[in-house]
Formats: structure tokens, C-alpha cells, sequence
């Protein structure tokens, strides 16, 4: 099936964006999928919550992830952000408590706007450096000793 005009856009944003927008699109995501798990228990549709705020787990795992690469200050009051929202989100789903997902969306707006400001200072957009077209680009090193593998491309038809 081909792209589809907002599958392409969305693939072009998260790859050209700088670590800051990434981790503002995943917060926006987490609080779509919680905000659309409060309206799907309102209409009684467990199955269809269950599976948003199991998405919203997700992308809070993959938070919780990038911010424990590296200790610091900042990483660690984040990590604890992110680990209160998962675990929020685990009692959400275990219990059906739409108001354990108003708390989850409250810490995530929150969130939201401080990388939203982030990204307004430092930028949302990743500078990307074209090399001069005059200059050679780098030739692929390969070892001597090496096995040299076919791409499949022949020129026999």
C-alpha cells in the first residue's frame, strides 16, 4: 500500500526533528492515546481504552528509557516523572479509573509545555549540513581480508 500524504509528513517531522521535538511528538502522543482512553471509558468501550492506555505505556517506556541514559540532575527528575505517569497509567488500566488518566494528562501538560518552551529556545528544527557538492564524498572503507558480498545488481538481462 502506498504512503499516504500524512504518513510521509509525519515520517519527514520525526526524522528531521532534534531530540527535543522527539520528545515533545512523544508527549503530545501519550496524551492523545490517554485523553482518547477517557473518552473510549466513558462510552463503555474497555477493550478500545485498555489498548490507548496500553500505547500511552509505551511511549512513557520509551521516555523512561532516553532519560535513563545518561545520570544527571535533569535526567533523574524526569525519569521519576516518567515512571510516576507509567505507574499511574498501570493502575489506570488495572482499576478502569478515568481519574487516575485526568492525573496522568494534568503531569503531561505540564510536560508538554515545559519542552515546549524548550524547543522554543533551542529550536524545533535540526540544522542539516549539506557538504559542499565540489568536494568527493567519503568512499566505504572495507577491510582487505574481508569477503566482498554482491548487491544482486548484474548487468546480464
Amino acid at each position: 500500500m502506498p504512503p499516504t500524504a500524512p504518513n510521509t509528513y509525519l515520517e519527514t517531522e520525526v526524522l528531521t526533528a532534534t531530540p527535543q521535538k522527539l520528545q515533545l511528538m512523544l508527549i503530545d502522543g501519550a496524551i492523545r492515546f490517554s485523553q482518547r482512553a477517557r473518552t473510549l471509558w466513558a462510552e463503555g468501550d474497555d477493550a478500545g481504552a485498555g489498548d490507548c492506555v496500553l500505547r500511552a505505556q509505551e511511549i512513557m517506556g520509551e521516555l523512561l528509557q532516553s532519560a535513563s541514559g545518561t545520570k544527571s540532575d535533569i535526567t533523574e527528575k524526569l525519569s521519576a516523572i516518567y515512571l510516576f505517569v507509567f505507574s499511574q497509567l498501570t493502575e489506570a488500566y488495572l482499576e478502569r479509573d478515568a481519574k487516575r488518566i485526568d492525573e496522568v494528562i494534568r503531569v503531561l501538560e505540564v510536560e508538554r509545555e515545559t519542552w515546549r518552551q524548550v524547543c522554543e529556545k533551542f529550536g524545533a528544527r535540526l540544522e542539516i549540513t549539506i557538504p559542499d557538492a565540489h568536494l568527493p564524498a567519503a568512499a566505504p572503507i572495507v577491510e582487505v581480508d574481508a569477503p566482498l558480498e554482491s548487491g544482486g545488481f548484474s548487468l546480464e538481462a
